[in-house]
């Protein structure tokens, strides 16, 4: 990574395409044309809405589950998804975590729940 690109802010998770499409039928089928593989949870929890998402053969259901949210599985697929959670309350703390990650990882999205904590994702070049 060249010291221009280390100092660039990262982007941002723009959700605003997730806003537009309501229901977890129509979020699932971008994700997964995205090269994502999704599951059903609970509205406003991160609790599973469907049995068998563990197994290796689970296939993301594109039709029902109207009424839930949506999560993106980590670790499965040609290029698995990894995340990393930034898990404190204490800015600084937040920011150097941060910045240690990009200096090591390099840049890539991230999304901001509860100021300062974070998630960062990244997408594997292969599966391991």
């Amino acid at each position: 990574m060249n010291s221009d690109t280390k100092n660039q802010n990262p982007p941002t998770l723009d959700c605003s395409t997730a806003q537009q499409l309501k229901t977890y039928p129509q979020l699932a089928q971008t994700l997964i044309d995205n090269g994502y593989t999704v599951m059903p949870i609970k509205k406003e929890s991160k609790v599973p809405a469907i049995a068998g998402w563990t197994k290796p053969c689970y296939k993301p259901p594109l039709t029902g589950f109207n009424n839930c949210g949506i999560a993106i599985k980590t670790g499965v697929g040609e290029n698995p998804i990894i995340a990393i959670d930034i898990d404190t309350m204490d800015e600084k703390i937040a920011k150097e975590v941060l910045d240690k990650i990009f200096e090591i990882a390099g840049t890539t999205i991230y999304r901001i729940g509860q100021y300062p904590k974070m998630i960062i994702v990244y997408r594997l070049a292969a599966a391991a």
